[in-house]
């Protein structure tokens, strides 16, 4: 048959984050190119499934397969840092006041360190603070140095970045009592 068997294509990229909607068929008679993943918060590393259990790139299926052909993504999700930063801008100046901070009640994340460590897709609560400073209340958190509070303490969160080992800070707002 010159215009070759029509076979179909599955796939699962669930490990990368997300659906694929690739060729969902091919032709015998033709080489058919499966697409690399580019899934946000993820790394991809290859296919497996019906071209083996080594996770590859640039996966091609050759003139002569036939049948139902199953592929697999396979992808690493990126982790981000996030940083606690208790301090304050005073006035327009954008000098930093950490006057009054009380430091020794900051959450730390199992460590020594205001640093929490999480992957991509995890489901996170913005920390409460436990920090308190004479003078001020506490309004929220921030994620630029002069910025207002986008996020409230306990507030539900995921995705801050999708940068692999990337930091996101936050800053604590304070607004004097």
């Amino acid at each position: 048959n010159n215009e070759g068997v029509v076979s179909y294509i599955s796939y699962n990229a669930l490990a990368c984050g997300m659906t694929y909607s690739g060729p969902d068929y091919y032709i015998s008679t033709q080489k058919t190119s499966i697409r690399n993943l580019t899934p946000t918060g993820y790394t991809f590393n290859g296919w497996t499934g019906a071209n083996g259990s080594t996770p590859q790139k640039d996966v091609v299926i050759p003139v002569g397969w036939t049948g139902t052909k199953k592929f697999v993504a396979n992808c690493t999700e990126h982790t981000y840092t996030i940083k606690l930063d208790y301090s304050n801008y005073s006035g327009y100046s954008g000098t930093l006041d950490y006057s009054g901070v009380d430091y020794t009640k900051a959450p730390y994340c199992g460590s020594s360190t205001k640093f929490c460590t999480y992957k991509y897709s995890q489901k996170i609560t913005i920390p409460y603070n436990q920090v308190t400073r004479e003078g001020y209340v506490f309004k929220g958190w921030a994620t630029t140095t002069y910025g207002v509070a986008e996020y409230d303490e306990g507030e539900q969160v995921s995705r801050l970045t999708a940068k692999n080992n990337g930091v996101v800070t936050l800053y604590a707002r304070w607004e004097k009592a």
